[in-house]
This record gives C-alpha cells, structure tokens and sequence, in this order.
C-alpha cells in the first residue's frame, strides 16, 4: 500500500509526538505502550490480544519506517472488523433492508456488556435516528469503528 505525501507528513507527525521522551528529546523510536495508542489514533481498533500480536512482531522499540511498513497491517485489520461488526448485525436484519431498530441495537449493546442509562442511550440514539426508528448499520458500524 503506498501513502500519499500528505498521509506520510500525518503519520510522521504523530509519530514524532510520541517519539519523545518526556524532556521533549526525540528518542528514534516509539515504545510498545506508545505504539498501542498510536495505531488506535490512526482508527485502528484491535483488540488486545492482535495489539499484543503487533508488538510481538515490530519489538518494543519501533522506528518510524518499521511503522510506516506496519501501518497497511492496522488499517487491513480496522477494515475487518468493521466487516465483522457488519456481519453480527445482519444477524437482527430479518429482511435483508440494511436496517435494523433502535430497539435491537440497544439489545445488541447491553449483549456486549455496554451499560446505558435511559438517558444516555436516548441521546446516541437522536444522534443516528432520522425519526424512522431504525439505523443503516453499515454506515453506523463505519461511523463507530472509525470514532466519528
């Protein structure tokens, strides 16, 4: 995957931010804690377990060449899991439309263990009702996934 001089200029950026110690001397490198935030900075979102993988494979001193090589790696695995969370919400789609309710999206986030009040579920919901009562949960699994 080749990055536009832009795209490069944004990953380099960043990485030099964390590429400093905390006198605000540039090290040559990021540490594996760093790299972690890093890759979800970029809209990477893996779990734990692939983000412990990662480190096993580019160290615990990354360079920023090392990283730009690894970046199609985290961008390829954001791209799946967006397909997967797409996939577990075709589950509620009985009809095929694209669509599912309100109702079984709040379900399906009290089944992953994510607590809303009333209220607070309220307020995400005006945020991706358009007063139908149900979501496009592909755009949604793009939006949430990209932290948009």
């Amino acid at each position: 995957m080749g990055f536009s001089e832009d795209e490069i200029k944004e990953y380099q950026e960043l990485y030099e931010a964390f590429s400093q110690d905390k006198d605000g001397n540039d090290r040559g490198y990021i540490e594996a804690k760093d790299f972690r935030e890093y890759v979800r900075m970029i809209g990477g979102n893996p779990s734990e377990k692939k983000l412990d993988e990662w480190v096993k494979k580019v160290g615990k001193k990354i360079d920023f060449q090392t990283l730009l090589k690894f970046i199609p790696t985290v961008l390829a695995e954001d791209k799946d899991s967006v397909e997967d969370l797409i996939e577990c919400f075709k589950v509620f789609d009985k009809d095929g439309s694209g669509f599912i309710s309100i109702q079984e999206l709040r379900h399906i986030y009290c089944g992953m263990g994510e607590k809303f009040s009333d209220e607070e579920f309220a307020e995400m919901a005006k945020d991706i009702d358009d007063g139908s009562g149900m979501v496009a949960y592909e755009d949604f699994a793009k939006a949430i996934l990209s932290g948009a």
